[in-house]
């Protein structure tokens, strides 16, 4: 079943143009940062004479630990496939140095306020490493409702584990993010916190979207985790 929709998926993508080519080896990144002579320090971009207003402007929240490999990975991968879309993103990696259990949710906390501090941005995108966009048509803008947005990982069989869940991709503008108080920070290991965000949204009146399953294609970088990492009141 797997390789079935697996083919079924990039032959949809390719008959569209929509297609983004993969490459897993490994990154070197002082030669990477010298290839993306489009991206700013700091690691922004904006076309020229953009004066980016609107859902235009765009944070993306990386919440990381340990997964250099998969940093580079992104990188390489993320900057010419946002840099098509001609808006103003900017690349926020937010990374948690101890060893203790990972809390993605503070992270994309911090995330949120720090890059708040940077500039103006009115849509934020909480975006997992391990997951890379395979279409075009998937637009990294936040519309006027919230917006799941990885809705057919290759790993899960081009679906998702469960209704309504709202991790891995998420798109959420400023004044919804600012009108729940973000993510709780109480979820310490893996799980949760997606779902509690979820809940607070839709408590607030906001329905949840999402893209085509054609547009919404991710593939998942491999990792692992033990379940000893999960968050065991989830």
């Amino acid at each position: 079943m797997y390789i079935q929709q697996r083919s079924f998926y990039e032959a949809k993508l390719k008959s569209i143009g929509n297609l983004f080519e993969l490459d897993f080896s490994e990154v070197n990144m002082k030669e990477l940062e010298k290839n993306l002579t489009f991206v700013q320090k700091g690691g922004w971009y904006q076309p020229a004479n953009c004066t980016c207003h609107g859902d235009k402007k765009v944070a993306i929240v990386i919440p990381f630990r340990n997964r250099y490999t998969h940093l580079g990975i992104f990188l390489k991968y993320m900057h010419p496939f946002l840099k098509k879309q001609e808006f103003h993103y900017r690349i926020f990696i937010i990374e948690q140095a101890d060893q203790k259990l990972f809390n993605r949710a503070k992270l994309l906390n911090i995330g949120f306020t720090e890059a708040s501090k940077v500039d103006n941005f009115n849509c934020y995108i909480f975006h997992d490493i391990d997951l890379l966009p395979l279409s075009g048509g998937n637009e990294y803008f936040c519309p006027t409702s919230p917006r799941h947005m990885s809705v057919a990982v290759d790993t899960m069989d081009f679906g998702i584990p469960y209704e309504g869940i709202f991790g891995g991709v998420s798109a959420v503008s400023t004044e919804h993010f600012k009108a729940v108080n973000g993510y709780p920070n109480r979820y310490w290991g893996w799980g949760g916190e997606d779902d509690d965000l979820s809940e607070r949204l839709r408590a607030a009146g906001h329905r949840i979207t999402s893209p085509s399953s054609i547009n919404g294609i991710y593939t998942m970088m491999y990792h692992s985790h033990s379940i000893s990492e999960e968050f065991p009141d989830r």
